[in-house]
C-alpha cells in the first residue's frame, strides 16, 4: 500500500480530501511534524486487518506462556469457571 505524506498543517486544511483519498484509493496518508511521521490515516479495512493480526499474535503469545507454565487450558478453564461461580 502506497502512502502520501503531509504536514499537520496541510492535514488540517485538507482533512476531508485526505479521508476521501484514503477511502477511494485504498492509499494511506502519513502525517508529519517537522519532517517526522507522527500519525497515519489508513483505510478502515487495513486498520481492521491490523487489529485482528495483533489479537492473533497476543493469543499466540498467551499460548506459548501457558504451554511453558505447565498449566493446561482445561485446568485454566475449570479454575476460571469455579472463580466466576463463586462470585455469583
Amino acid at each position: 500500500m502506497g502512502s502520501t505524506r503531509v504536514t499537520i498543517a496541510e492535514g488540517k486544511k485538507s482533512f476531508t480530501r485526505l479521508v476521501r483519498q484514503t477511502q477511494e484509493g485504498k492509499e494511506g496518508v502519513v502525517i508529519t511534524k517537522r519532517g517526522e511521521p507522527v500519525a497515519a490515516i489508513i483505510p478502515f479495512e487495513e486498520y481492521r486487518r491490523q487489529q485482528k493480526m495483533e489479537a492473533f499474535l497476543e493469543l499466540l503469545e498467551l499460548r506459548r506462556r501457558l504451554a511453558s507454565s505447565g498449566v493446561t487450558a482445561r485446568e485454566l478453564y475449570e479454575q476460571s469457571r469455579k472463580e466466576l461461580e463463586e462470585r455469583s
